[in-house]
């Protein structure tokens, strides 16, 4: 790991104090970064006190890579569509989103409302459980999929990602390890887009 990798790994870990202090706001919190990447999420589920009805979604992210940047708010109202064992969850909504490029000749922006739509999958497996996200927006051609495998009895989870838009796209493979302190996560694996190099990232999820 080079020391400009280290030096971001402590930024993204210092940054992530104060969403601590306040995690009781959130539901979902991740902070993420290599050698030319970072990204942050943060989500917030509106329960109305009746738990038999899935929640819609607030979320606000950023993301940014060598020549780009891109920052999104969405509020997506999600339904069930099957439950028990093993459920699936989808969701349609809207956004606000803006895109910025870095270090070109030229300066290209770009901001605009956006449709959304996600679609969710979870349940056990032999070993542990799995979880799977797939998420698209109109903004750029703009598309996530994230799946999870978490070991049974144990603290690793297994997780690989691919996000996308009209001008990058980046693979990520990694290990998820669960701290001592209750639903709090460490992060770390490889990031590829035109390159490899390692990520590191903290994550707090509370759902």
């Amino acid at each position: 790991m080079t020391h400009r990798i280290l030096r971001t790994a402590g930024a993204l870990c210092a940054a992530l104090l104060p969403t601590l202090a306040s995690a009781q706001w959130l539901d979902y919190a991740q902070i993420e970064g290599s050698a030319n990447n970072a990204s942050v999420v943060l989500v917030k589920a509106l329960r109305d006190g009746e738990l038999t009805v899935v929640p819609a979604l607030i979320s606000a992210t950023a993301a940014r890579w060598e020549d780009g940047q891109t920052v999104a708010i969405g509020l997506t109202p999600r339904w069930e569509l099957a439950g028990g064992e093993h459920q699936w969850l989808v969701g349609v909504g809207v956004g606000a989103n803006s895109y910025r490029s870095r270090g070109g000749a030229t300066l290209d922006e770009e901001s605009s409302l956006s449709l959304r739509a996600q679609t969710e999958f979870m349940g056990p497996m032999p070993g542990g459980s799995y979880y799977a996200l797939l998420q698209a927006t109109t903004f750029r051609g703009g598309a996530f999929a994230a799946v999870q495998y978490s070991l049974q009895g144990t603290p690793l989870a297994l997780e690989t990602s691919y996000y996308r838009e009209t001008s990058y796209h980046a693979f990520n493979l990694g290990l998820r390890f669960a701290l001592p302190v209750d639903r709090w996560f460490v992060r770390v694996g490889a990031t590829h887009d035109d390159r490899t190099r390692v990520y590191f990232g903290v994550a707090y999820n509370g759902f």
